[in-house]
Parts: structure tokens; C-alpha cells; sequence
């Protein structure tokens, strides 16, 4: 083959590689919403396990079930049957079922044996304890400290090997921690170390060193992958702020007036709850490419949109009646 021919394909595969790299960017959006439960009960999707939603519904007269179920499939695996209380799961490995709730006025860390359907204390403490999140068989809670460090009692974090059973301390800090979220890698959170110091933390699964990803007073913060979204307090409403973790950029994407804002990072892009239409169709969904410096609708359909999970490139959402919600769930690609 001449040099002219080799420089000539070369060119080719340069161009329709462009070309295919432009088409890809331009056809980035969000799927056709559908629905995965009908009639629900307050459904609050948790957490993704591969093809798995971890979801609660609060049946009345009954009390909090949990289940797995496929999005696609609406196949459903049952983690617990109905207990009465607002417990959160963070997550199973094995046969528990790892969850906070409150026993005789303490917050609990429980394990719940999903084929016996027994439960237990899983670390006794006369100390108030935290969900923070799971990891494989490693389940990560927060157990506040029984004296003060200056006006605050910090949390330091535990973890359980569910595999043995095996209890070690995992990251010891003065920071007060609170509102965590995870992407089974890297968890994030608000730490309170003082008047005047509030922080969204973090700390990897595999390397139990807390670090300050923003010095800025925000609220409920989330993860995927290099993105990291939270909330700040802006007049009557709330700024939606992004941070590209792998470069430090950080950039004020939306303001909203919903009350939860539920700020939500997803692949790529990062998502909230928005009031812009509140007079013509009420909360809605909105979401921001981070590559494409993009805002785009996620949905706007008449009527609340509300209580905004993502899980990687799943946006899931409920709308409708307290009792009789339809759960929505839309995929996202770039």
C-alpha cells in the first residue's frame, strides 16, 4: 500500500469517527417514560442491584414492605413483609436484609433474615446509629459518638462483613455526618464539623480516608461515577450544583423553587425536581448533560412529578395519589 492510500484511509476513519462522535452527542436524550408499578403505595425506590430496584411501599394498615423488582420485566422478589414505621433499607447481601429504624426511641441499625423473615439488632449501642450504605457483603453504618466535639457529636462509621459477621471501624472523624448516598463505590455526605463549617464530604468503600469534596453548606448529595450533585439554599428556593470530581470543576447548573429539590446525579448527566411550570403542570423533572452543558426536560406531564431516584442511566419517578401512584421510570444516553 502507498503512503497516499495509507494517508487517504487514515482520513477516512478519521472523518467517520468524528462524524459518529457528532451523531452520538446529537442523539443523547431520555427515553419514552413507562411504568413500572400501577396503584402503588408510596413506592420509594432505594438503591439498583444490576437488573434489580430496590423498592418500599407503605401498604395501609399493614406497615413498610420491601422488594426487589425488574424494571423492564416487573418480575419482584420479596425482602420483607410488612412492618409498621418509616425504616430505610441500604441495601442485602447473603440472606439480610440491612436496615435503620427506630426501637424503643433509638435509631437501630437491624438485620433482617429474608427467609425466616427474622429480625435482630445487628450492632447494640446505647448510641443513636446512621444508615450510610452497601457495598457487596459490606454493610456501612454511622454510630454517633457519646461526647461532643465542640457543639456537635461527630459520627464515626462502622462496617459489618455480612459474609462472617466480622464488625471493624471504618473511618473515624469529628465531622457530624449525615444524608448519605452511594454508587457502590464512592459515598458522599454532609458533614457539620462547626459553626460555620459545612461540607459535602466523602470516603471510597476502599479507602476509608474522609476528604472534602466541596467546602459549601449544601444539602442531600449524590454520586455516580466522577459526577456529584447537591443542593444550596438560595432565597425562597435552591441552587442545583454540580462537581466533575476528576477535575474539580464545580458549576451551578439550575435553580428551583420544588421543595425537595431532590438533587440526583446520574451518568453524565444530573437531575432534579422542578417548579418552573408548577401553574400548568406542576412538579416536574428536569435534568443537565454535563458534557453538553445541557438542560433538557425529563418530564413534564400534568400533574407532581415527585421523590426523583437515579440510578446510573435510570430516572425513576412517582406521580398521583398517595396511595395510588404510578411509579415512571426513562433511561438516559448520550
Amino acid at each position: 500500500m502507498s503512503i497516499t492510500l495509507r494517508r487517504a484511509m487514515i482520513w477516512v476513519v478519521l472523518i467517520w469517527w468524528l462524524i459518529a462522535g457528532f451523531i452520538c452527542r446529537a442523539s443523547a436524550g431520555v427515553s419514552t417514560p413507562y411504568k413500572i408499578l400501577l396503584s402503588a403505595k408510596n413506592p420509594i425506590v432505594w438503591q439498583q442491584f444490576g437488573t434489580w430496584l430496590m423498592v418500599t411501599e407503605d401498604l395501609p394498615g399493614k406497615g413498610r414492605t420491601c422488594y426487589y423488582i425488574d424494571p423492564v420485566r416487573k418480575s419482584r422478589l420479596t425482602l420483607k413483609v410488612p412492618r409498621p414505621g418509616a425504616w430505610q433499607p441500604l441495601g442485602s447481601a447473603i440472606k439480610w436484609l440491612m436496615y435503620i429504624d427506630k426501637i424503643n426511641g433509638l435509631d437501630r441499625l437491624m438485620a433482617h433474615d429474608v427467609d425466616h423473615q427474622f429480625v435482630s439488632i445487628a450492632c447494640p449501642s446505647s448510641q443513636k446509629q446512621v444508615g450510610c450504605g452497601m457495598a457487596d457483603t459490606r454493610c456501612i453504618f454511622g454510630q454517633y459518638r457519646a461526647f461532643l466535639a465542640g457543639d456537635h457529636y461527630p459520627v464515626y462509621l462502622y462496617c459489618i462483613n455480612m459474609l462472617g459477621g466480622t464488625l471493624t471501624p471504618f473511618l473515624i472523624s469529628d465531622s457530624e455526618k449525615s444524608q448519605f448516598a452511594h454508587d457502590g463505590n464512592l459515598i458522599v455526605y454532609r458533614a457539620y464539623y462547626g459553626p460555620g463549617d459545612v461540607r459535602i464530604c466523602g470516603v471510597y468503600f476502599n479507602a476509608p480516608i474522609e476528604f472534602t469534596i466541596a467546602a459549601r453548606n449544601g444539602i442531600e448529595p449524590s454520586v455516580c461515577g466522577n459526577l456529584v450533585a447537591w443542593a444550596e439554599i438560595n432565597g425562597a428556593g435552591w441552587n442545583i450544583v454540580g462537581m466533575d470530581i476528576s477535575t474539580g470543576e464545580i458549576r451551578t447548573i439550575a435553580y428551583t423553587a420544588a421543595n425537595p429539590p431532590s438533587p440526583e446525579a446520574g451518568k453524565g448527566a444530573i437531575f432534579w425536581q422542578d417548579a418552573r411550570n408548577r401553574a400548568r403542570t406542576g412538579i416536574d423533572i428536569y435534568g443537565y448533560d454535563w458534557a453538553l452543558k445541557k438542560e433538557f426536560p425529563v418530564s413534564v406531564l400534568t400533574g407532581d412529578q415527585t421523590k426523583l431516584r437515579v440510578c446510573n442511566d435510570l430516572i425513576t419517578w412517582s406521580s398521583g395519589l398517595l396511595n395510588y401512584q404510578i411509579l415512571w421510570a426513562a433511561k438516559y444516553s448520550r
